[in-house]
């Protein structure tokens, strides 16, 4: 667990909030590209599946390496001491709720599930693909707090992934691992005693399958 360590150690993601005229350069112009991309664009499968499961348009922008520490130096400076995703495997949400912002290797991951139907391949890619799928779903849902935001993102890693292109029994498998071996390693802050089958945080507790 040593290598994942640093991603647990940060928050997932982000709505960015401070003085407009410091606000992130996250408001384009970026072409819309389809399939795995290196360079900054705007994904149209990824923000069509956003917008499904938001329940509202949402734009899903995914940046380059050099873009992406661009991107998470500016939300640095708008948000001093709050909010940290310079990790490629970071997202966050822009201000006005309209971008959902990727980097580099969530999108890589992301898109080569999308476009070529690459499912998971051994333990690895497994933790990094619930990673990236509950992710996706914490950028792009509701606000609220960091512990119960994370228990819901977690439960929506298996609608997520079905509507990227998963079998049902894959994404439950991503999610269970998810619970096992992400969540309960995150900070105890970020946790709660209600994410739990049947608990407070259910967001089906008559469904027995969990998450």
């Amino acid at each position: 667990m040593t290598a994942y360590a640093a991603i647990l150690a940060s928050a997932m993601a982000f709505v960015v909030a401070a003085a407009p005229w410091r606000r992130p350069h996250d408001n384009g112009p970026l072409p819309t590209f389809a399939g795995r991309r290196l360079a900054s664009h705007i994904d149209p499968r990824l923000t069509l599946a956003a917008s499904r499961l938001a329940g509202r348009h949402v734009e899903v922008q995914c940046w380059s390496p050099s873009d992406w520490r661009a991107r998470a130096s500016e939300v640095a400076r708008y948000a001093p001491g709050h909010v940290d995703v310079r990790s490629p495997w970071s997202g966050y949400l822009s201000l006005d709720r309209k971008r959902a912002n990727f980097g580099p290797r969530v999108c890589g991951r992301l898109a080569a599930l999308v476009y070529d139907a690459d499912g998971p391949s051994g333990y690895d890619d497994s933790w990094w693909l619930s990673w990236s799928l509950a992710l996706f779903a914490h950028v792009i849902g509701p606000s609220g707090s960091r512990a119960v935001s994370e228990c819901r993102s977690m439960q929506m890693i298996r609608p997520t992934g079905e509507a990227l292109g998963l079998s049902a029994e894959t994404a439950g498998r991503l999610s269970f691992l998810f619970w096992t071996d992400v969540y309960s390693h995150e900070d105890a802050q970020y946790r709660s005693d209600a994410c739990r089958p049947g608990g407070k945080l259910d967001l089906d507790p008559a469904n027995p399958a969990w998450p």
